[in-house]
């Protein structure tokens, strides 16, 4: 096999992974911003609550990640994920902790334990799959919005792979 054909490294995509979470963390939102406040406080069974619900429940989770991944604290006392935080305010922090996850998932060393639970639930669990959950957790949450959005009639924004290389990758090739 020459080098050409040999696979990258799996490190090798964790760029590409964090900056397509946080575009698309940042595309919800913006689509988000459009909508009215009834619409953003609608809900439907089998999602997380409603959109605002489930916007804030996702920044204070992405804080929380970035927090025990590399103890900073992106906000001092985050508020409560049912405090009146507007969405312009959460589309901040968002910004600010999808940037600093890049940077540690970067830097985190794929031996590195991470210790998450209390008492005796307590558990040491790798880095790389909290890593993992930040992607998979944002993921099926933006799900939710745009399922919620479709519900009200709005079309939900295009954030896929495909359409984060067409918008992003592509015209800088």
């Amino acid at each position: 096999m020459t080098q050409e054909n040999n696979p990258p490294t799996a490190y090798a995509f964790v760029p590409l992974l964090f900056r397509h979470h946080l575009w698309s963390n940042l595309h919800i939102i913006d689509a988000c911003l459009a909508l009215s406040d009834e619409q953003i406080d609608h809900q439907i069974p089998g999602t997380y609550g409603s959109i605002r619900a489930t916007l804030r429940h996702l920044v204070n989770a992405e804080e929380a990640y970035l927090y025990r991944l590399s103890g900073f604290r992106a906000v001092d006392n985050p508020p409560k994920a049912d405090s009146g935080l507007p969405i312009d305010d959460i589309k901040s922090r968002m910004q600010l902790s999808g940037e600093m996850l890049l940077d540690v998932a970067l830097s985190i060393s794929g031996t590195r334990l991470i210790q998450f639970g209390q008492g005796a639930d307590i558990e040491q669990i790798p880095a790389t799959s909290v890593l993992l959950q930040v992607i998979h957790h944002a993921t099926e949450h933006r799900t939710q919005i745009g399922t919620i959005m479709g519900q009200l009639g709005v079309e939900p924004p295009e954030i896929s792979s495909w359409s984060y290389y067409d918008e992003v990758i592509a015209p800088t090739q």
